[in-house]
């Protein structure tokens, strides 16, 4: 596995969830990581930079919009963009709120659509890939 591929995070208390993204990821070209709360979230972008999180905003102890703050937080995740997903969210106000919290966009049904996944995921792992790339020619460039 290459050391800078890209890796998306799916944030789920139910099993099933995380079962059906990753399925709808596989024809992605990512590391697939999921966890079952906010916390194990938390601990995981301390080690792990992603190019995508994919978030649910239901959730025991730590809901969605907390884990967000918490995220943004974190200086090494200030920028992961994070894609919120629940019914909740077909609510405006609770639209509104996600955003101003920093997703970078709402699903308010599951399961995603799987081709509108696919093509959101492709768009932040090039995005990722990109600056991988300035961050590697900005390092050689300061070596030189």
């Amino acid at each position: 596995m290459l050391q800078n591929q890209a890796k998306i995070l799916i944030v789920d208390d139910s099993a099933t969830s995380r079962a059906v993204l990753r399925r709808r990821l596989i024809s992605v070209a990512a590391q697939i990581i999921d966890c079952a709360s906010a916390a194990a979230a938390l601990e995981l972008v301390c080690q792990h930079d992603f190019a995508l999180i994919l978030l649910d905003l239901q959730m025991p102890a730590i809901d969605g919009f907390e884990a967000i703050r918490r995220l943004r937080a974190l200086p090494r995740s200030a920028s992961m963009p994070v894609i919120l997903m629940g019914a909740r969210l077909s609510d405006p106000a609770c639209r509104r709120l996600g955003y101003e919290l920093g997703a970078v966009d709402c699903f308010d049904s599951k399961p995603i659509d799987a081709m509108l996944l696919q093509q959101k995921a492709r768009a932040f792992i090039g995005m990722y890939q990109q600056r991988v790339e300035l961050q590697q020619g900005l390092l050689q460039m300061q070596q030189k």
